[in-house]
C-alpha cells in the first residue's frame, strides 16, 4: 500500500480547487445569463407561486422597455468580438453567425474553439437549456434534422 506523500496531497488539493474554480465559474455563468436575460417569464410566470425571500430583496428583473402601446420583438445581440466573460446567449450568438447554421455539438466546438481550456461535454450540456430557451422566446429559429435540432439566427 501507498502512503501519500505531502506533495501528492497538495497536488490533488490544487486539483480540487481548480475544478471547483471552474464550476464557480459556470454557476456564475448561468446566473449572468438569468439576471441579464427574461428566461422565458411569461411562460412559466402562472405556473410558479411567488416566493418572497425577504421584505427588501432586490429585484433583479430586467426593466420592461417603453413601447408606444404596442410590445416590441426582442433580437439577439451578436457580438462582434468574442470575449470570455460574455453570457452564454451572447457566446451562442457570436458561433452562430460564425457557423451560419450548426447543431449544439457544432456551435459547442465554437466556444471551445474560442476558450479551448473549458470541456466541450460540459458546453454542449450548459448551452442545451439556453439554446431551448432562445428557441422557446424566437430569438434563434431551429429545424429538425432527424432527431437534432439545426440552429440558425433570424
Amino acid at each position: 500500500m501507498k502512503i501519500a506523500s505531502d506533495q501528492d496531497i497538495i497536488d490533488q488539493l490544487k486539483e480540487k480547487l481548480r475544478y471547483h474554480q471552474q464550476q464557480y465559474k459556470r454557476i456564475e455563468d448561468t446566473l449572468a445569463a438569468f439576471l441579464t436575460e427574461q428566461a422565458h417569464q411569461d411562460s412559466i410566470s402562472s405556473d410558479l407561486p411567488a416566493y418572497r425571500i425577504t421584505e427588501n430583496a432586490p429585484d433583479f428583473r430586467p426593466a420592461e422597455p417603453e413601447t408606444g402601446g404596442g410590445k416590441a420583438k426582442k433580437t439577439l445581440q451578436v457580438p462582434v468580438v468574442y470575449k470570455n466573460t460574455m453570457t452564454f446567449t451572447k457566446k451562442i450568438a457570436f458561433a452562430l453567425k460564425s457557423l451560419g447554421e450548426g447543431f449544439r455539438e457544432e456551435i459547442a466546438g465554437v466556444i471551445v474553439g474560442q476558450e479551448p481550456d473549458l470541456d466541450a461535454t460540459t458546453i454542449e450540456k450548459t448551452i442545451s437549456g439556453v439554446l431551448s430557451s432562445l428557441k422557446i422566446r424566437g430569438l434563434i429559429g431551429a429545424r429538425r434534422e432527424g432527431r437534432r435540432d439545426k440552429f440558425f439566427l433570424i
